[in-house]
């Protein structure tokens, strides 16, 4: 059960793992590695755009105040993928080409920075 300003409930119910919170809205971690999310649809709580991406294979989400980030399930070639959503000044557009990650971190300031499996960091969103 949810609501919020994007109130409406998955088609299927699922069990969730473990629930993230931006400012204004929420995303869920349900066991298969899928997520749902709800709230202000401009914050986070609209995945609509990454829907498919967001099906299967997360292990976790991290969270700014407005947008949210998953980190996707390694592959054989040990190649980790993100998807992010959200306000994009606070984070949700997955930077271009990367992949090949293995930790997120974020601020609440809006910000996040990936540490990949050769050790590059990659940071984007605020820069405040």
């Amino acid at each position: 059960v949810c609501w919020g300003a994007n109130e409406a409930e998955p088609n299927e119910k699922k069990q969730v793992l473990r629930v993230f919170a931006a400012s204004e809205a929420f995303a869920a971690l349900c066991c298969d590695g899928s997520v749902y999310c709800w709230g202000d649809p401009h914050r986070g709580g609209d995945m609509r755009g990454q829907a498919e991406q967001l099906q299967s294979e997360v292990e976790h989400i991290f969270a700014t105040g407005s947008a949210f980030c998953a980190l996707k399930a390694s592959t054989p070639s040990g190649r980790g993928a993100v998807v992010a959503w959200g306000d994009v000044l606070q984070g949700g557009r997955t930077p271009q080409g990367l992949e090949g990650v293995r930790h997120v971190y974020s601020t609440r300031g809006g910000a996040f920075a990936a540490v990949k499996e050769d050790g590059e960091v990659v940071t984007w969103g605020s820069s405040a």
